[in-house]
């Protein structure tokens, strides 16, 4: 008896295997994501919810004389008044939600878009404050975090920030190491300050900085953290200069 008992749970086991695997599949949409140049295919991939694309850089034999590459993107009439927000930089991880309602016949096509060499195609915010989401590297969380934010909208506000100004206001955490969260603050490429880092967040992470300064007291328990200005601009700087005050090491207690 046991042993019939056995060969049934096996066999149950292996059917809910089997059902579990076509569910799986069943879920699973592969869309064919493709660049072309000059009607040559430049680059193919596949993307479905269990696999994403990562974008090529742009051969440079490929810009046209007196211009620069900006970008891919969905749509092929694009132009700089639509917003850089639309651009998919050249390293962007493409998720299968990124194109899925752009897809016929299971296939989307990303265009590349150039502009004249002095056309800024950055994407610019009142002021982005992005922070080290990592608490045992940079002593920031969540609620700390918040603290902070709420500090710095205190602080904009006294120094002029309109509703409007305060509504483009950016505070953003990055997690990972330093290899990882260095592309994804150039891939976003709107951060002006950066805080809670080390001192390898150029040589690591590749992001460049205007100035830098090592914070004069611990973040909590950690020490040796760094506060980045990554553009230069009044409100970035104010920002920058309030992060080594005793009401920002409040934030800690």
């Amino acid at each position: 008896m046991k042993k019939k008992i056995l060969v049934f749970l096996a066999g149950l086991c292996s059917m809910l295997s089997l059902s579990s695997c076509g569910l799986v599949k069943g879920f699973e949409h592969d869309i064919t994501l493709s660049i072309r140049r000059n009607g040559e295919l430049y680059y193919s991939t596949t993307v479905n919810i269990f696999n994403n694309a990562i974008l090529p850089k742009m051969d440079k034999t490929y810009v046209p004389t007196d211009m620069k590459f900006a970008g891919y993107t969905l749509d092929s009439n694009w132009t700089i008044d639509d917003g850089a927000d639309k651009l998919f930089r050249e390293g962007a991880v493409i998720h299968y939600k990124d194109v899925k309602d752009y897809a016929f016949n299971d296939n989307v096509e990303l265009y590349s878009q150039f502009v004249d060499k002095d056309v800024d195609v950055s994407i610019h915010h009142y002021v982005a404050v992005g922070w080290y989401d990592q608490e045992s590297t940079s002593g920031l969380n969540e609620d700390i975090a918040k603290k902070l934010e709420a500090n710095l909208r205190t602080l904009l506000i006294n120094n002029g920030a309109t509703e409007a100004d305060l509504a483009d206001f950016v505070f953003k955490g990055y997690s990972g190491q330093m290899a990882v969260i260095g592309p994804e603050i150039n891939e976003d490429g709107y951060i002006d300050v950066f805080i809670g880092a080390g001192a390898t967040l150029k040589n690591k992470g590749g992001v460049e900085y205007v100035d830098r300064y090592a914070a004069s007291e611990n973040y909590g328990s950690v020490d040796k953290r760094y506060v980045y200005l990554l553009r230069d601009k009044p409100v970035a700087r104010l920002v920058y200069e309030y992060c080594d005050t005793p009401e920002f090491y409040s934030i800690f207690k």
